[in-house]
């Protein structure tokens, strides 16, 4: 138990090393602080992705700058395709060590004042007695130890506190990039990774528990043209309104995801066909009910609207089958005029 505590202690110091060492690595080559970058200069420090080692290796050795265009595919290609895996590592013995290291300062805080306290007791009472002063002078001298011991005590305890501290910082990092990985850096909405995961699971748990699934895909209306008149930024705006709407009306077991694109997707559990048509067309009315405007421009972008498309999880089937009937019918609800919801039910009747 022993040994395996002492790598284990040795292990996590390495690991708060490879932390300490990755942003002066990024700093000297000029490299923005996100979540992204830190995650693939992280695995490059570590070693952890020969792969991914030996391409920023090369590319150091050819003198390349490091642009966000390069960063971004160094993450797409080397860490976001491996499922956080190295993260979640790191969280679980960051934690360990945090742990390990406040039970430390409190146990052995603990036990040498209280060892000098039961002294200085014991000596007071010696001194009532006249006849043993070399008893008293001994543990005199041994309480002078005992507090000088309790000073490097207190001065080490610091020292913990300190690391503690620290450590408890990088993991909260760590986590704030377990979430920047998981959803879309624009909207804030869960990213199309997991939407697949989240989904799968959510057909799980119908199966195993059998209970009811449902999925509902949104589309905004003319996006296009509102990008090609207003631009970028306020195509940008209308995005984050729509993914704000969405998240305020689901409920917390629910996952709000951009789709892809203008498409955002629901994964409702534990809702059946008439109440997810129900949560569509909420969801509907409440974003077609504002008028947006540009605030940078000071011009009115006008009503958003947006079409959806429902459909229940059948029991033993895919989930790509699942996307896809819902994709069907979002595609009805937009041949038939957009600003609906159409649920698999009605789309069926035109087949």
């Amino acid at each position: 138990m022993r040994n395996m505590r002492n790598y284990r202690r040795s292990h996590l110091n390495q690991v708060i090393q490879y932390l300490k060492r990755t942003l002066p690595e990024m700093n000297k080559r000029r490299i923005p602080a996100t979540p992204e970058n830190y995650a693939v200069w992280y695995e490059y420090i570590s070693g952890h992705n020969p792969k991914l080692s030996s391409t920023i290796d090369s590319y150091i050795k050819e003198n390349v700058e490091f642009t966000e265009k390069l960063n971004a595919t160094l993450y797409k290609n080397y860490i976001e395709n491996e499922k956080n895996a190295a993260l979640e590592k790191i969280q679980v013995e960051v934690r360990s060590l945090i742990e390990e290291l406040l039970s430390s300062v409190g146990t052995s805080g603990k036990d040498l004042t209280e060892y000098g306290s039961v002294l200085e007791k014991f000596t007071q009472q010696m001194e009532r007695e006249n006849n043993i002063d070399i008893v008293r002078k001994l543990v005199s001298d041994l309480i002078l130890q005992t507090k000088s011991q309790e000073e490097s005590t207190r001065s080490m305890k610091q020292s913990l506190k300190t690391m503690a501290e620290e450590i408890h910082s990088l993991r909260k990092e760590i986590e704030n990039l377990s979430v920047a990985s998981a959803t879309d850096p624009l909207t804030h909405a869960a990213n199309r990774a997991t939407f697949d995961s989240e989904l799968a699971h959510a057909a799980q748990l119908s199966e195993q528990e059998e209970t009811p699934l449902s999925l509902v895909i949104f589309d905004i209306d003319h996006f296009k043209k509102i990008n090609d008149k207003f631009g970028h930024l306020a195509g940008d705006k209308v995005l984050k309104f729509v993914s704000s709407t969405l998240k305020k009306n689901t409920k917390g077991k629910d996952t709000v995801a951009r789709f892809g694109g203008e498409e955002f997707a629901l994964v409702l559990p534990d809702t059946d066909y008439s109440s997810a048509i129900a949560v569509a067309e909420n969801i509907r009315k409440r974003i077609g009910m504002l008028n947006l405007t540009d605030s940078m421009e000071n011009r009115q972008i006008g009503t958003i609207t947006v079409s959806a498309g429902v459909a229940i999880y059948k029991h033993d089937e895919s989930t790509d089958t699942l996307i896809h009937r819902a994709d069907e019918c979002l595609y009805a609800a937009k041949r038939e005029g957009r600003d609906l919801v159409k649920g698999e039910r009605e789309v069926d009747t035109y087949h």
